[in-house]
């Protein structure tokens, strides 16, 4: 052995970084060194100004300590937790499962929330037509009766649990039972005489079954406590417990050679002499039953009665006779013992809830002053009370001197206490950066020193972060922290360039848009492929999540059944052409010379926004144009013409050789108020008329035959993964083409990647149309058969197509 192999104690290593005391040290020196390396030579311990550097070393690797802590210790709560919804921190079963997205995950969902099945196939559609369409069928379980009112029940029920849980660019093709075949096990086994035979008889059978008809495994949560988070909760979240896709039986026949093995491996046989399954001709089993093409699939039949027993149990060499009642009841009860794990399991309890933290502290920051010598006269130990005034005078400058970096090292450490606020979802937070101000119990006698007391100290300290605190950017950032832990950025700098806001603002806009997309990620990414329910009225509880995302990023509202031309409507409002306004509108036209030689309307911020009953309303018809739609809500479009005594309000209309008069006021004040009034009035009204709508494709096409020709296939293609989004192309925003781009770019961003969207751009008579055709169609659809409404809106959403031009698909 060798003085290396001996246990020994690992000489400490300097901080990479710098940060242990010695490197700390030695940058200080280096920087005196700099600084005023001509006069300040000596820097041995007994020099005091390198006993001041020690101690604010030594209170800077305090400092660092303290950032070194875990993050939970961080978020510790008042109640001993974490708050997990206020840092959008969620358990697994929260934050990683989805709605149903694969054959696989359907299949789950309806073994879980469907008793009445024993198996269910999922698989795309073998009917002609476009892709996307989902044909699903159930094997029934054998204490169901599949009387047609129940088989109607059951798909009524199924029908209705996909539909709430249907997916972009999916839709129920067929739906249905499969066809099952009575077969009879028949056969000769010995058995060991070990245990009763009637219990041997009905733990054949069961095996039998097990393998015939095999039952769905589920498994309580707790029991992949172990196992990796992101495999036991993929898919949905199922309330009987774990199913796993590999326990569903596949479409394949039941081979014999599996049966005879799982019999001869039940307690109590001892040998398979014969076994084989036969229908009620005495025909062996077919594999052909087990087809995916026919739906077909074997079952047992149990005997009905004695003499309907075909399985001979033979005990040595002696035929053992079982009452068919007495093992049918044992059969029943283990049967039933499954059946009741399987719907028995609980819903998922969280084994491993958010981690609770210990208490950090953070901000409980002990002065440097306190581990100076006592020569020095700081911290407790003072100035003996015999000292001259003069060497008091000198204690109290030195406190002040080391108050400043006392002051920098206790903000830090209140920044740290201030974390569980900076990293959170809370509006209400104004600041980044924080302070706290030392007093008396922390270093004795430094309260008298404060110029305007503790308290303008503090006043003082925050004025001075708040100059310093970049709020809006600083803020932003954390909140994108949190969104990256769920996989997303709101990145809204594109967003700026359109904003009506600015300054302050813009800037808590902003982040208010921000924080609700925080919130609402987790759940937007668990149904990111959901779609609505067309069997439901349309509404903010039944929206598709990308509509929800987009409207979210781009501060628009995805309109669930509401019609954005509608709301106009609605208001008693009307829509002409900009050359029809002032006559329609009964304004007199002005000139463009005269609006010309009128002035700008300034900016009233004084005034409440759509005063009502004020007097002070411009008196103008419920017509509307384009330019009072796109312009109306910005004063530039407005001119004041004439002196007092004759004020003319006037707007500019685009693309017109002038404008029109709005009113006419005695004072030029009175028409600048009246503008003000008159355009928070046009901002406000376009703004809860903006919105857009999400069209699915394949939910136009015929589902009826007898409705009309079927679609050719060179037409299919309108069908298949596609989605009209219809944006209407009016206001300040949606007229803009950059702000254009930015939408079909975020569409591209959040849309499914097999789905292309067709970003639509209609004006008021267009949307009009489309949003009565629309509606038709969302009323027909409820009730079933939609195929003429829908051939009528296809129809206008692929003209509408053409006329915006060919579009490319995104890849």
């Amino acid at each position: 052995m060798t003085p290396a192999d001996l246990p020994s104690i690992a000489r400490r290593r300097p901080d990479p970084a710098g940060l242990d005391f010695d490197g700390l040290r030695q940058a200080g020196i280096d920087q005196l060194q700099a600084l005023c390396g001509e006069v300040w030579t000596d820097y041995n311990l007994h020099d005091p100004g390198v006993t001041m550097l020690e101690q604010l070393c030594y209170g800077l690797t305090d400092v660092v300590y303290r950032t070194g802590f875990a993050t939970e210790d961080y978020l510790f709560g008042a109640d001993g937790r974490i708050d997990g919804p206020r840092h959008a921190l969620l358990p697994p079963e929260e934050a990683l499962p989805c709605r149903p997205m694969t054959p696989g995950d359907y299949r789950r969902l309806f073994a879980d929330q469907l008793p009445e099945i024993r198996n269910v196939w999922v698989a795309p559609s073998t009917q002609p037509g476009p892709p996307g369409r989902l044909d699903i069928h159930f094997l029934l379980a054998d204490d169901v009766e599949a009387g047609a009112d129940e088989a109607a029940e059951l798909m009524q029920k199924a029908a209705a649990l996909y539909l709430e849980h249907r997916n972009l660019g999916e839709d129920l093709g067929t739906i249905g039972l499969v066809e099952q075949v009575d077969y009879r096990l028949v056969g000769e086994i010995e058995i060991d005489g070990g245990r009763p035979v009637a219990e041997t008889l009905a733990d054949v059978f069961l095996a039998a079954l097990a393998i015939i008809s095999p039952p769905l495994a589920t498994r309580p949560y707790h029991e992949a406590a172990g196992e990796a988070p992101e495999l036991v909760f993929e898919g949905p979240l199922t309330r009987h417990g774990r199913i796993d896709v590999p326990d569903f039986r596949p479409w394949s026949a039941s081979i014999v050679s599996e049966l005879v093995r799982a019999v001869a491996g039940v307690a109590g046989v001892g040998r398979v002499v014969a076994l084989d399954l036969v229908d009620d001709q005495g025909q062996a089993y077919r594999p052909v039953d087990g087809d995916a093409a026919l739906r077909r699939m074997p079952r047992l039949r149990l005997p009905a009665g004695d003499d309907d027993q075909r399985l001979v149990l033979r005990l040595a060499g002696k035929m053992r006779n079982v009452p068919v009642a007495e093992f049918r009841d044992r059969l029943a009860r283990l049967a039933f013992a499954l059946d009741t794990r399987r719907h028995g399991c609980p819903p998922y309890e969280p084994e491993s809830p958010l981690p609770t933290g210990v208490p950090a502290e953070a901000n409980a920051y002990t002065s440097v002053q306190h581990h100076f010598p006592p020569v020095y006269g700081l911290g407790d130990y003072g100035v003996p009370a015999s000292a001259s005034p003069e060497r008091k005078a000198q204690a109290r400058q030195l406190q002040a001197y080391l108050a400043i970096f006392d002051q920098v090292m206790a903000n830090f450490m209140q920044g740290l206490a201030g974390l569980p606020d900076l990293y959170s979802l809370d509006e209400g937070l104004g600041r980044t950066y924080f302070q706290q101000v030392l007093g008396n119990r922390d270093l004795p006698g430094i309260e008298p020193l404060y110029k305007g007391g503790r308290q303008g100290v503090d006043a003082a300290l925050a004025a001075t972060l708040a100059e310093l605190d970049d709020f809006g950017g600083r803020r932003s950032r954390s909140l994108d922290v949190l969104l990256a832990l769920h996989g997303e950025k709101f990145t809204q700098e594109s967003l700026r360039n359109f904003a009506a806001l600015a300054g302050d603002a813009l800037e808590a806009a902003l982040l208010r848009d921000k924080i609700a997309f925080a919130r609402q990620a987790p759940e937007l990414n668990a149904r990111r492929m959901g779609a609505f329910n067309y069997r439901r009225p349309a509404g903010p509880d039944n929206v598709p999540a990308l509509a929800e995302k987009v409207g979210l990023l781009l501060g628009l509202d995805s309109h669930g059944g509401t019609r954005v031309s509608g709301l106009l409507k609605e208001q008693g409002w009307r829509y002409v052409a900009d050359r029809d306004f002032c006559r329609e509108a009964g304004l007199e036209a002005i000139p463009a010379s005269a609006l010309g030689g009128g002035d700008a309307v300034p900016h009233l911020p004084e005034l409440a926004e759509l005063p009502g009953g004020s007097g002070d309303e411009a008196p103008v018809p419920p017509v509307l144009c384009r330019s009072l739609l796109n312009g109306g809500g910005d004063l530039g479009n407005y001119r004041i013409v004439g002196d007092d005594g004759d004020v003319q309000l006037c707007f500019a209309l685009e693309g017109a050789e002038g404008g029109c008069l709005l009113s006419r006021h005695d004072s030029r004040a009175d028409a600048a108020r009246v503008a003000n009034r008159f355009a928070q009035r046009m901002a406000a009204l376009v703004h809860g008329s903006i919105g857009f709508h999400l069209v699915e494709h394949l939910l136009l096409y015929p589902g009826h035959p007898g409705n009309g020709q079927a679609v050719a296939a060179d037409r299919q293609e309108f069908y298949a993964f596609r989605i009209s989004a219809v944006f209407p192309a009016w206001s300040p925003r949606l007229d803009n083409p950059e702000f254009r781009k930015l939408v079909e770019e975020s569409f591209a961003l959040c849309c499914p990647a097999h789905l292309q969207v067709d970003v639509l751009w209609l004006d008021f008579d267009q949307m009009a149309i489309f949003e009565g055709l629309h509606g038709d169609w969302l009323a027909q659809k409820r009730e079933g058969d939609a195929d003429k409404a829908a051939r009528v809106l296809a129809l206008f959403l692929q003209r509408c197509a053409r006329k915006s031009g060919e579009r490319g698909r995104w890849i």
